[in-house]
């Protein structure tokens, strides 16, 4: 029980409203964020950025005499709670799809957000991102990338956006493949395959032309290894091995 007489509610969501001590009939919502931090939507909390309010201060209180007395503990909220990004409201619902990320709309501030990435200031999900360079890695062309994901998931993407994905996660999947160990058979196939090179000294048949050895293991088709060489002979594929 407040001084003014007033009380502090838990709501079904897990927060808790705390009654203005200057203003009739006006309630601050505390909420629990995880297992630790607190947020408030009170003047005090959202723009002096403090780390606890008074409220939030009284909050723990009343929980720590909870505690003490053996009450029930509060409502904690689920792992995939979304905040608003505004002010932490945990009071937040689905609104809709916007480019293949799901929208939710804040109950307190009425403030409308999409879901946070894993890929910090992208426009677009994971999955679409992976899936583009899925098809890049299956031989698609940009532009019949960018045909394909606005056919199907009705999202426009330029080519030359496709592309500075490709510039800046192949770099960054290469650098965590080479930390995995891969699992081998103990049995290697060696293939090669005409490729064009720009200098290339060889005339009639094989001019322009270089050869591209790739070395992969036989069941799982993890490729080992990849290199070039000017002529077809022992001397590249033992260069590959």
């Amino acid at each position: 029980m407040l001084q003014n007489g007033k009380t502090i509610v838990e709501n079904e969501d897990g927060s808790f409203s705390v009654p203005s001590q200057t203003q009739v009939n006006k309630f601050y919502e505390v909420s629990l964020l995880g297992s630790e931090r607190f947020v408030c939507n009170c003047p005090d909390f959202q723009f002096r950025e403090v780390e606890a309010c008074k409220h939030i201060h009284l909050v723990k209180f009343c929980l720590s005499l909870r505690y003490l007395k053996n009450e029930p503990k509060p409502k904690v909220f689920a792992d995939d709670a979304i905040p608003c990004d505004r002010c932490r409201s945990i009071r937040t619902i689905r609104y809709g799809m916007s480019a293949g990320k799901q929208v939710f709309k804040c109950k307190d501030c009425q403030h409308k957000f999409r879901e946070p990435s894993l890929l910090k200031r992208a426009r677009f999900t994971p999955e679409l991102v992976s899936l583009t360079l899925d098809l890049y890695f299956s031989g698609s062309s940009l532009r019949k990338i960018a045909r394909n994901l606005y056919d199907h998931f009705d999202v426009e993407i330029h080519h030359s956006t496709i592309l500075s994905w490709i510039e800046k996660y192949i770099p960054i999947i290469s650098q965590y493949v080479n930390t995995l160990t891969p699992q081998l058979s103990g049995q290697w196939s060696a293939d090669e395959l005409f490729v064009r090179m720009k200098g290339s000294q060889h005339q009639g048949r094989y001019k322009g032309l270089a050869f591209l050895w790739n070395v992969m293991d036989k069941e799982t088709r993890f490729l080992l290894a990849s290199k070039v060489s000017e002529n077809r002979d022992a001397n590249g594929a033992i260069a590959a091995l």
